[in-house]
């Protein structure tokens, strides 16, 4: 996210400070007391340095801190037929209304009805996700020019994607939280407490974040409910889809429309994406969640999440991000290397004679690949002992890498001769 980019989040309306009084100058007994106090601060330096020695030992050594371990399926990157797919628990439950009622005896609703208006669909959707939505809140101190201290508070949205044992992770934006001194959620009901981040992606512009159970009075979390992931690869265009967050520049706002175009495998730095398009109208600085009728998240509204000619609002595809969701959920960053691919298709490998693998098309400046040597043209073929073949062969290497960790991607490189095999020293970035 760039610094232009925060600059504009800074001008939004939802940004609050609260000005807190001057504090006055130390009188002679509180410099007695705060010389007094110095043992003790030695002393807790001294815990933190224990403490810094402990995490960077942790971190050499790829343990974690101990926390419950949030899985989230895959989809099948091949779209299958959606009357054949299994109800999930909310379908059913949005279904067994007209499973009840199979022949539409005793109601007054016409054959017009069976599709939803935009008006019940929204009120549907919204009826399905408020359990699950959140507000993130990031604070920090400033000083002003005469010396007092505010506190600078600015909002995003959230959403629940899980809630464990210990803790309810929340899916938010990554710009919100960069340097962030706390994070604070607002929860359905009133409840919130202090978060703690777990881990972001600037590329796709979001993250998540940890809001201890300890944090909500006994038994709230039992009001409260994870939203559905669902399979984007699914949608189709003229699906009707709802835009959950800050559509238009404000908080908890929804707005309605269209799946108007799907675009297929866009390139981004290291990872593919489908990006879905709605004629769905958004201000500048749009973003927020795409679901579906039946109210499970299709996409997530990234920074360009408006396109700039029309002001409609486009969408990653969610099932393209689960990787990543999953990865972050549970504490893990995100290594990149540094490149735009396009898979090798069998039709292409033989109509071409290309060997199976990625087809680099760029690589980025500033990052691993081409400072390793790896150029444009090339095949990746392996990463370490892992075989490459399709893009999410290498979103999940990279997903499972830990930054920092030096490792070897072998490519496939037309020379004279043809396509032979080289391989390069590659120290992984985290994203």
């Amino acid at each position: 996210m760039s610094d232009s980019d925060n600059g504009k989040q800074d001008e939004r309306g939802f940004i609050r400070e609260t000005i807190h009084e001057p504090q006055a100058k130390a009188s002679a007994g509180k410099r007695i007391a705060a010389v007094l106090g110095l043992g003790l601060l030695f002393g807790a330096a001294g815990g933190a340095g224990f403490t810094a020695a402990g995490y960077w030992m942790r971190k050499a050594l790829h343990i974690t801190d101990i926390r419950e371990s949030v899985v989230i399926p895959r989809d099948p990157v091949t779209a299958v037929d959606s009357s054949e797919a299994p109800q999930t628990p909310v379908q059913e439950e949005l279904s067994s209304g007209e499973e009840e009622n199979p022949d539409g005896k005793g109601d007054n609703s016409g054959p017009e009805e069976d599709e939803p208006s935009f008006v019940s669909f929204g009120k549907r959707v919204f009826s399905v996700l408020e359990y699950s939505l959140a507000t993130v809140t990031a604070r920090r101190d400033q000083e002003d020019l005469f010396g007092g201290i505010y506190t600078h508070n600015q909002d995003s949205f959230g959403v629940i994607i899980a809630i464990t044992k210990e803790d309810i992770r929340i899916l938010t934006e990554s710009a919100l939280l960069e340097n962030a001194e706390k994070v604070h959620v607002s929860l359905h009901g009133g409840y919130g407490g202090e978060a703690d981040l777990l881990g972001m992606d600037r590329t796709s512009g979001f993250a998540v974040v940890s809001l201890p159970l300890t944090e909500l009075p006994e038994g709230a979390a039992e009001e409260l409910a994870p939203a559905e992931l669902g399979n984007s690869y699914l949608t189709l265009m003229g699906d009707m889809a709802v835009v959950v967050g800050r559509p238009v520049g404000h908080l908890t706002s929804m707005a309605s429309g269209i799946i108007s175009y799907i675009e297929e495998d866009v390139q981004d730095t290291d990872f593919n994406y489908q990006i879905l398009h709605t004629d769905i109208s958004g201000s500048e600085d749009a973003g927020g969640l795409l679901a579906d009728e039946q109210g499970r998240i299709i996409g997530w509204i990234g920074s360009s999440g408006v396109e700039a000619e029309s002001s409609l609002i486009t969408a990653y595809s969610i099932s393209d991000l689960k990787s990543l969701i999953e990865g972050l959920s549970n504490g893990e960053t995100a290594c990149k290397l540094g490149v735009h691919v396009q898979e090798v298709t069998q039709e292409m490998a033989e109509s071409r004679d290309l060997p199976p693998g990625l087809f680099v098309t760029d690589v980025i400046p500033g990052m691993p690949a081409l400072a390793a040597g790896i150029q444009s043209g090339d095949i990746l073929m392996r990463i370490g002992d892992s075989e490459i073949r399709t893009v999410q062969d290498l979103q999940a290497v990279l997903v499972d890498a830990e930054p920092g960790d030096e490792t070897t991607v072998t490519v496939s490189r037309r020379g004279r001769d043809g396509y032979g095999e080289e391989t390069f020293a590659v120290v992984l970035e985290p994203r």
